[in-house]
């Protein structure tokens, strides 16, 4: 059966990060508890290499982009390793929202059970003097954040990620990571 699917407008098109959060069952056997997800917009720092996109074969066998051609920087770096610091054969999936069935895959994933996961971020204080440090104040980054479930959410419940950031920039990295879409 064919159905119509309709390109989005340029101002709505995105990159959803789909972080899958693997862990182990009872019999060691990995397996995906949950995942994450957020959206990137493009930006001129924020895109496809145009290189990358004129290697395109004209017979495609497979998902295009490919999942190496997507965008990443510093904040998905960060994001996938504060996972990883706790369960660290967790996956990172990238998909283009280009058109309506890919909102609607995404729809999909979203009305999916879900429990809440939080985020902490501390400045990173290792290589400092650590006397210079004694007294002052800093910030700390705290989000919850969804975590989708295909079946059972009890490995899921009250889990706390932690990382940490370079300590000259975290005030700029935090203000990034609120600017991040969670959904």
């Amino acid at each position: 059966m064919k159905t119509e699917i309709k390109i989005l407008q340029k101002e709505y098109v995105k990159i959803v990060k789909r972080i899958s959060i693997v862990s182990q069952n009872r019999f060691d056997n990995d397996i995906v508890i949950g995942y994450l997800l957020y959206e990137r917009n493009f930006s001129p720092d924020y895109r496809f290499d145009s290189k990358q996109n004129e290697e395109k074969e004209s017979f495609i066998i497979g998902p295009y982009p490919r999942q190496e051609d997507f965008p990443k920087d510093e904040l998905d770096d960060l994001v996938l390793k504060i996972v990883c610091s706790k369960y660290p054969k967790s996956l990172l999936h990238n998909v283009l929202l280009f058109s309506t069935s890919d909102v609607a895959m995404i729809e999909n994933w979203t009305n999916k059970p879900c429990e809440q996961l939080e985020i902490n971020i501390a400045p990173d204080f290792s290589g400092y003097n650590l006397e210079m440090l004694s007294g002052r104040m800093f910030t700390q980054y705290r989000r919850k954040v969804n975590v989708y479930v295909d079946g059972s959410s009890e490995m899921i419940k009250n889990i706390i990620l932690f990382g940490h950031c370079d300590l000259n920039r975290h005030d700029q990295i935090y203000d990034l990571l609120d600017n991040l879409v969670f959904l």
